[in-house]
């Protein structure tokens, strides 16, 4: 499982030029949105990100993410250039964001298809307990299910880039497996997941199914 861990060489300062280029002001009013990148496509090469024409972010590679930065709510135009490169955008998204939520921005998808898609994550947990959600970013997979490891599923036919509402959870430690959905046959086994009360999270389900960039999951707070 992929979990970020290691920090992005320019997430250190990410933040802090998001907030010089789009300031948010310190009213209830003003009450920022917030997001975050995921690179979740592993045709897509390395890439600068640009937000209404200005470099936020150098040279992201596949499964990495960044941490949430503050946005004013409005719109916004997305440009994903090949790292080093400006002349054309890979793929572009012009986004809309409502003060007081939180989103995360995926690029994903095969060579011939890849788009920026947009998932709204929760932060609100009720008291010691957990919340976990799926996301399929699994090109060339249509329908999957994931399932406790030989037993019941818990999340039925989640269709390729779409996510699964959350399911509260007691505080526990998780051993699943992706399915074909409506099958038996297991196309991943996925890493143990631990779940720590008061937090939610998301597991995105990335790769190809050979033996480059296998299946694989990414699992993020949120």
């Amino acid at each position: 499982m992929y979990d970020n861990k290691s920090q992005h060489k320019y997430f250190r300062s990410f933040s802090d030029r998001m907030q010089a280029c789009f300031p948010v002001r310190n009213s209830v009013a003003a009450m920022p949105a917030t997001l975050r990148f995921l690179h979740a496509s592993p045709e897509l090469p390395p890439v600068d990100i640009f937000l209404d024409g200005r470099p936020v972010l150098q040279n992201f590679h596949y499964k990495s993410s960044t941490t949430y930065i503050n946005l004013p709510s409005g719109q916004y135009q997305f440009d994903f250039y090949p790292a080093g490169e400006s002349a054309y955008a890979l793929i572009s998204k012009k986004v809309h964001i409502q003060a007081g939520k939180c989103y995360t921005l995926a690029a994903a998808g095969k060579s011939d298809n890849h788009r920026i898609l947009t998932f709204e994550d929760q932060h609100d947990v009720p008291a010691k307990e957990a919340k976990i959600r799926f996301i399929h970013l699994s090109p060339g997979i249509k329908d999957i299910d994931i399932a406790v490891k030989s037993r019941d599923v818990i999340f039925q036919k989640i269709p390729y880039r779409n996510s699964t509402s959350y399911l509260g959870v007691t505080p526990m430690v998780l051993n699943l497996e992706a399915r074909i959905a409506g099958t038996s046959e297991v196309i991943c086994q996925l890493p143990e997941i631990k779940l720590k009360p008061d937090r939610a999270y998301t597991a995105f389900l990335v790769g190809l199914t050979d033996d480059e960039h296998p299946i694989e999951l990414i699992l993020l707070r949120g």
